[in-house]
């Protein structure tokens, strides 16, 4: 059996292709390189993710968490929280800031990048209904899944995009707020 549910939260059996597998493995060599080892002696508390200084490496961690949660109102949350570790800089206008921030680092052309930036914006006020406690009618719940589903694209592609550039992976690998905000500042928009 999976532990992990799709972005719809189903579980379905995923078969992956020899290039598909090989990329996989290479990003995940990747991604080891970032992420902090250490021996704990037994009975001492897991460390929390939130000391590791890889911003990529936090985002990571939180994905696995939406990935692993079978409700989809929690994982609408925890995908937020993994775009956040990685656009998020101060907690001013943050998912205005995020929206923008995907819309510059995925950069799609054509009338895409509207549409990444409302799809984010949409997802963000799934999540605020979520963490503030309010209730999703059952009307609304495929839109939900449909939401999930097109941020764990999101998702996928950002993290693909960042372990594929080197200038990103070493921007996203450190926290280092102040280089984010300057990569993010010099960019130009996205042609529509």
């Amino acid at each position: 059996t999976s532990v992990n549910f799709t972005a719809r939260a189903t579980q379905l059996t995923t078969t992956f292709g020899r290039d598909e597998l090989d990329r996989g493995i290479r990003y995940f060599g990747q991604l080891l390189e970032l992420m902090p080892r250490e021996v704990r002696p037994e009975g001492l508390p897991r460390p929390m993710a939130l000391i590791h200084a890889s911003r990529i490496g936090r985002a990571l961690y939180l994905v696995q968490a939406a990935r692993s949660s079978s409700d989809i109102g929690i994982k609408v949350a925890f995908m937020c929280m993994a775009f956040e570790a990685m656009f998020s800089t101060d907690s001013v206008a943050v998912s205005q800031r995020v929206a923008e921030r995907a819309v510059l680092l995925l950069r799609p052309g054509g009338g895409e990048s509207k549409t990444l930036f409302k799809r984010m914006k949409r997802l963000y006020k799934f999540r605020s209904v979520v963490v503030h406690g309010d209730q999703i009618s059952t009307k609304r719940e495929a839109q939900v899944r449909e939401v999930a589903s097109t941020a764990d694209d999101d998702l996928r592609r950002t993290m693909i995009r960042i372990l594929e550039s080197q200038e990103l992976l070493a921007l996203f690998s450190k926290n280092d707020r102040n280089a984010r905000n300057e990569h993010f500042t010099e960019q130009p928009s996205p042609k529509e």
